[in-house]
């Protein structure tokens, strides 16, 4: 019996040479017909880890594959200038053919940046798409805005989507408000330095949005790299997005930028991320303890909060009381003490944020 729901996922180490590499690729070629959900976690910087990740590509470039789930994720650190030319043309193979079969691609672990054509040709022939995640980790984004129409408005069945701010632009926000599109239930969006060369968004957009998607939801992610007046303007009480999830990644303290995200999503908000670089002061600060303890009173439906500033221990004994569930394993960072996610020297600091 052959288990038609099965998932395979590949992760090959630094280590291991061909001939363990062939194993997997003939292991896995048993269920070339069979496998739905194709996972792949890999150190991209191995040329033979790069062959094999084509050779895996190509294997399932047939007409008969039924994958609908499909996940590629790079595990190493990027070697400088690493040509990915023959990973890319893989995947528009992989993307290039007729079962239309995948309604779930997750691309945001690859560390290359995604191009026009990689995704016109991902839309154009996968059109039942219901989940499609293009925030990949190169430092720029290179899907123009264009692109983004193109992929939108092929993708009719979109139900999750997660793009990069400076490829958002009124035309695509429009192409979402369409009347026959299915239900949007979640837009990711990521902000980073680009931002500061976008055009704003027309406010009324954003209200159509939620008019027309009374039950959509929202992910804002701020890069370490956005411009501090640009998280302001998002976080606007009179925007009123639907921000479900809240990621804040910033190389300075902030609280006043928490009271506002509080006053303005206080309704939705349910997971907040506060990640820091070590440039941050070691010491406690009053007012960000203050800020935390605003946004944990007034989001009542707070279920994730992550902060990577230290905490004064009765704030986090209260924070606690309101919201017994975040002592749960895996709902908080509640520290006394500075734990940065980001540890950047501080040389780099300068080419960095520029």
């Amino acid at each position: 019996l052959v288990n038609t729901s099965s998932t395979v996922a590949v992760v090959p180490s630094t280590d291991a040479n061909l001939i363990y590499y062939a194993f997997i690729y003939n292991y896995v070629k048993r269920f070339e017909y069979d496998v739905r959900h194709l996972h792949i976690s890999i150190e991209q910087q191995d040329k033979t880890c790069q062959y094999v990740l084509c050779r895996l590509l190509t294997l399932f470039n047939h007409e008969n594959r039924q994958i609908q789930t499909f996940t590629l994720h790079f595990i190493g650190k990027n070697p400088l200038m690493m040509k990915c030319i023959d990973i890319i043309d893989s995947l528009r193979s992989f993307f290039h053919h007729h079962s239309q079969s995948i309604i779930v691609c997750d691309l945001s672990g690859v560390m290359f940046s995604l191009d026009d054509d990689t995704c016109t040709i991902l839309a154009k022939y996968n059109p039942h798409l219901r989940s499609l995640n293009l925030q990949d980790q190169s430092l720029v984004c290179c899907i123009t805005p264009y692109a983004l129409m193109q992929t939108i408005d092929s993708l009719k069945h979109l139900t999750e989507l997660w793009v990069d701010r400076v490829s958002v632009t009124d035309e695509a926000l429009q192409l979402l408000l369409q009347t026959d599109r299915d239900e949007l239930k979640h837009l990711g969006i990521r902000i980073r330095r680009e931002e500061k060369y976008s055009d704003d968004t027309n406010p009324q957009l954003w209200r159509q949005l939620r008019e027309r998607y009374p039950n959509l939801r929202m992910t804002l992610d701020f890069g370490l790299t956005t411009p501090l007046h640009r998280i302001a303007e998002y976080l606007k009480p009179e925007t009123r997005l639907p921000v479900q999830t809240l990621i804040l990644n910033t190389p300075i303290r902030v609280f006043n930028e928490l009271i506002l995200a509080a006053q303005s999503y206080h309704e939705t908000l349910e997971n907040v991320f506060i990640r820091t670089t070590g440039q941050w002061v070691i010491a406690r600060s009053e007012p960000v303890n203050r800020a935390i303890l605003y946004l944990a009173e007034h989001c009542h439906n707070l279920k994730t909060l992550y902060c990577d500033c230290g905490l004064d221990e009765t704030i986090i004994r209260y924070i606690h009381e309101l919201h017994p569930h975040l002592m749960e394993p895996g709902a908080s960072k509640l520290l006394e003490y500075d734990t940065p996610t980001h540890n950047i020297p501080q040389e780099e600091m300068a080419d960095l944020f520029g």
